[in-house]
């Protein structure tokens, strides 16, 4: 008896294991997609924060074009202020939020020191001399969060 009720509902078997097999693979390649989806946003945003850092470093270097024409007549202090725009224009991008900051935090000290060179006409005081070393300083930093 049992045996003439399998065959009668034989389609009906075939059926449903064809369907749970359609429902599978369905399942298998909308994970996948999503899997693929993810990694490619975060590689997107990884190279979006590394062309960021990129532009901040040469940024960066660009700003002390303005601190050199800034301290014109003070030969010593512009030879720093190379070796610094030297150093920071070689600085390895990273695209971690970290770097990002102490890139970020070099533009603004660059900054301040601009200003203090406007008030001081161009002459290094201990102001200037304060600010270069914290930009040395925090380009130290950097570099120990990029190893």
């Amino acid at each position: 008896m049992n045996n003439l009720l399998l065959a009668a509902n034989w389609p009906l078997t075939i059926g449903i294991a064809v369907g749970i097999a359609i429902g599978v693979v369905v399942v298998i390649i909308v994970l996948i997609w999503i899997f693929l989806h993810k990694k490619n946003n975060a590689v997107a945003s990884g190279a979006d924060k590394n062309k960021e850092d990129r532009d901040l470093i040469a940024a960066n270097s660009r700003a002390v074009e303005a601190l050199l024409v800034l301290a014109e007549n003070n030969e010593e202090f512009k030879k720093e202020l190379r070796e610094l725009q030297e150093q920071i224009k070689y600085l390895v991008p990273s695209p971690k939020e970290e770097v990002l900051e102490f890139d970020k935090k070099i533009r603004n000290l660059i900054g301040d020191m601009k200003i203090a060179l406007t008030k001081t006409d161009g002459e290094d005081d201990k102001k200037t001399e304060n600010l270069l070393k914290q930009i040395k300083l925090t380009m130290a930093d950097r570099g120990v969060v990029i190893r």
